[in-house]
């Protein structure tokens, strides 16, 4: 019997000790497993940041990679457009010599002194208080019709300003303006008077020296007018340029073509227009980098007349006003009221 007690306490603290070892085993094991899934985690995290960190250096490098793509791109445009602004210049520079050439100018000397001009304006009577404005144009043009228009100046006035079929004025002649007392007009020698190149009239005229020149034609504008024209611009000179006696060409279109007058006005003034623009297409202005657009202003001196003393555009097509009051403020001159 005490065998039997004894062999049976051998075999429980086996049990106990088989169990315990069971235990430590089981849990030597779960920290086994642990760790390894410790370290699988840490190796999976360590991958994905090693991923992470080559992604986003092959990002960087392809992000630097485009930016200098992009600046030498950027680089390039602006050397191609650089050079392309140099070679217009360029162009612009021989067109715009050449235009002077043509024109009689020297393009070594492409302005006019200052000092020059002020010699010229103590000498022609400029008067530095006013808007000192010389009218121009061919021969017959109605420059002087037109001073004395401006001015409200009649034939016998003291200062009526001569018109006639024939050349009147063969030197500069300076008028005062009674009604609009800061202006002062200056008619000069008709630009087609023989023996008179465009920048020689233009330099003999002392044109330079006037705040602004009003450019008169009476028809189409011809080839003196178009580079007395260019002079202008080319030298930086306000100008206004004005096709005068509408109201006669106007009055033509009706007894040559047997037309109404009203027919007759639409007619002139859309074949006024359309001479203006064959003169800017055809102008070498464009490949200069000067602008060759313009307005040429329809007028007649019966309408200046009338708008000046107040009075209001007939109703007849044939006397109607059309660009007198654009005339007056492109002079600087406030249209009067004329309750129209």
């Amino acid at each position: 019997m005490a065998g039997l007690i004894v062999f049976g306490a051998i075999k429980l603290v086996g049990d106990i000790l088989e169990s315990q070892n069971q235990a430590r085993y089981t849990e030597t094991m779960i920290e086994i497993e642990r760790a390894k899934l410790a370290a699988e985690t840490a190796a999976r995290e360590r991958a994905e940041e090693q991923r992470r960190v080559e992604t986003a250096a092959r990002e960087e490098a392809e992000r630097q990679r485009r930016e200098a793509e992009e600046r030498r791109r950027e680089e390039a445009e602006a050397r191609r457009e650089a050079e392309q602004r140099a070679e217009e210049e360029r162009r612009q520079r021989e067109a715009l010599e050449q235009l002077m050439r043509d024109l009689g100018m020297d393009p070594s000397v492409p302005e006019i002194s200052e000092e020059e001009i002020a010699a010229v304006r103590q000498h022609i009577g400029y008067d530095p208080d006013k808007n000192n404005i010389a009218v121009t144009g061919n021969l017959n043009a109605g420059k002087s019709s037109l001073i004395n228009a401006l001015r409200n100046s009649v034939f016998g006035d003291s200062d009526y300003a001569p018109t006639g079929a024939a050349e009147t004025t063969m030197n500069r002649h300076k008028y005062l303006d009674p009604i609009h007392a800061d202006h002062v007009w200056y008619d000069t020698p008709g630009a087609g008077t023989p023996n008179v190149t465009t920048f020689g009239y233009y330099r003999a005229q002392k044109l330079f020296a006037y705040d602004m020149v009003v450019l008169a034609h009476e028809s189409s504008l011809t080839e003196s007018d178009v580079r007395l024209l260019e002079v202008c611009q080319v030298l930086k000179q306000p100008a206004v340029v004005v096709r005068t006696k509408c109201d006669m060409h106007i009055q033509n279109y009706m007894g040559e073509r047997n037309w109404t007058s009203d027919r007759a006005r639409i007619t002139f003034l859309r074949d006024t227009h359309e001479d203006v623009r064959k003169f800017v297409s055809q102008s070498t202005l464009a490949g200069t980098g000067l602008d060759p657009h313009f307005s040429d202003l329809i007028i007649s001196a019966h309408n200046v007349r009338r708008l000046v003393k107040g009075e209001p555009s007939p109703v007849d097509a044939v006397q109607a006003f059309v660009d007198e009051p654009k005339f007056l403020q492109a002079l600087g001159i406030q249209v009067p009221s004329t309750g129209n």
